[in-house]
């Protein structure tokens, strides 16, 4: 699969064009005013690879926009991203927005991270993937978790979602199962970040990340040990410091 990644500044349109791979998986280009970066990742049912394109203020799979700068007439915003793991066609990353709205009593500021499909441009459940089951019992372990459900022993993945109370800490809730990234493999399982935004106004721009171990499924088995080959686990892309 080829794409371009045309991007207007000014009176300047810059166009990128992918026309063939090099070793190492993610190449890098300096331009005067950013940096861009390229990736490949194979999809789960498709020997063609993706082309993923980004740096802090877009990124672009295919056709699919990931995310990118979000203007509106009656608001001051700005906005980056940071690709976190790219597994086959599930691509996660931080995204942080901040600004201030005409008659807001303050600004916001939301950091976050989440998981979209690129094949559909629509978010990804760790429920999509795992056994839910196994997800319930990780999140019941962590201890920041543990300690934000007060006494209280729900019994299953929902119970534990609505029980849970971070405060102003953090937000755990239903939609929360989409705001997730792949650090590394260990033996058979991958180490799976949730990246959780704040719980209430005061602490707006907090990020709490909890982090446990799920089996990586049979049928995306390949993926992620690809992934892990190319260095395109947080583990890896933690390398580019962008």
């Amino acid at each position: 699969m080829r794409s371009k990644l045309c991007k207007t500044s000014g009176i300047v349109t810059l166009c990128f064009a992918m026309t063939a791979w090099a070793d190492p998986a993610v190449v890098k280009m300096t331009r005067p005013a950013s940096t861009v970066y390229f990736a490949k990742s194979h999809t789960t049912d498709d020997p063609d690879l993706w082309d993923v394109v980004w740096s802090r203020d877009y990124a672009i799979a295919g056709s699919t926009a990931i995310y990118a700068e979000q203007q509106w007439d009656n608001a001051k915003s700005t906005f980056s991203g940071k690709i976190l793991s790219i597994v086959g066609p599930y691509i996660s990353y931080q995204g942080e927005s901040e600004g201030y709205a005409e008659g807001a009593a303050h600004p916001w500021n939301n950091v976050y991270y989440k998981t979209i499909d690129m094949r559909t441009g629509k978010a990804v459940k760790l429920t999509d993937l795992f056994d839910e089951r196994e997800i319930f019992q990780a999140l019941s372990n962590d201890s920041v978790i543990a300690a934000a459900l007060h006494d209280k022993t729900p019994e299953n993945l929902a119970e534990l979602l609505q029980a849970t109370d971070g405060g102003c800490d953090f937000y755990i809730g239903e939609e929360s199962l989409s705001h997730f990234a792949f650090h590394h493999l260990q033996k058979n399982q991958v180490a799976v970040r949730l990246g959780l935004s704040h719980g209430c106004e005061a602490a707006r721009g907090n990020l709490t990340q909890i982090g446990f171990y799920l089996t990586v499924p049979d049928n995306h088995r390949k993926q992620f040990e690809q992934a892990q080959t190319d260095d395109l686990l947080m583990s890896g892309l933690a390398k580019l410091k962008y």
